[in-house]
Parts: C-alpha cells; sequence; structure tokens
C-alpha cells in the first residue's frame, strides 16, 4: 500500500513540471 502512495504522490509531481521539461528527460520520447 506504501508503494501505491509513493507511486501516486511521484506521478503528481511529475504531472507539475512543465512539459518541457518532460521532453528533456525523455528526449524525443516526450512528445506525448
Amino acid at each position: 500500500m506504501l508503494f501505491f502512495n509513493t507511486l501516486a504522490v511521484f506521478v503528481l509531481v511529475v504531472a507539475k513540471f512543465p512539459h518541457m521539461h518532460k521532453v528533456r528527460i525523455f528526449g524525443i520520447n516526450g512528445d506525448f
């Protein structure tokens, strides 16, 4: 259960990052 809670928080934090930051992390695969 703790794993799911940590994963949920991680997803929320990542969702707050700008899309440009995602593109830098995932490179070309960051289009989505």
